[in-house]
């Protein structure tokens, strides 16, 4: 692939990330963003690559989310309160504001976005609603399944890229 589609794929599939976390959208994706037919050995090598990064970006969302839960549990002894079976609402609101979302959970993604069209158009808040509630699902018990069961909440949201393209935007989500 070369260099500017490069970049372009890797931007546009991070903005795809925070729509849409599952990996069923990558053949029209690899379509759209690289100009690729199906099935041809490129798009075969792409898809290989997009599933993994997929996969990676995943992987750290979690961690990152159950680190967060392991900070929240921490921070409650150190000031030797109880620690919650599930904090209120406010508690959660309280402790994961969109500063913590963009700069210690979705920095990566954000980084390929128009931070600020994003925090315009309301799509922001929407992450960090869904921030919220994967720290919910992580702090009863680590729940993937559960996790990737919150596309609901995302996969709606105009997530505009850092180029302008909005690739990953146009894409229907189902």
């Amino acid at each position: 692939m070369k260099s500017n589609k490069s970049r372009l794929w890797d931007e546009e599939l991070k903005c795809l990330f925070l729509r849409q976390r599952s990996s069923a959208i990558l053949d029209s994706f690899i379509r759209l963003v690289c100009e690729y037919k199906p099935y041809t050995e490129e798009a075969k090598s792409i898809m290989r690559v997009s599933r993994k990064r997929l996969g990676d970006y995943r992987n750290k969302l979690n961690t990152s989310i159950a680190k967060l839960v392991q900070e929240f549990k921490e921070l409650k002894q150190r000031e030797q309160q109880r620690v919650p079976a599930l904090p209120s609402q406010s508690s959660i609101d309280q402790y994961i504001d969109e500063a913590v979302v963009a700069k210690k959970i979705l920095q990566r993604y954000i980084a390929s976005t128009n931070e600020a069209e994003l925090k315009r158009n309301g799509s922001f808040i929407k992450l960090v609603q869904f921030i919220r509630e994967c720290f919910k699902i992580h702090y009863r018990n680590k729940d993937v399944k559960k996790v990737k069961e919150l596309d609901a909440l995302t996969k709606d949201l105009f997530i505009p890229s850092r180029s302008g393209r909005n690739l990953a935007s146009s894409l229907v989500l189902e």
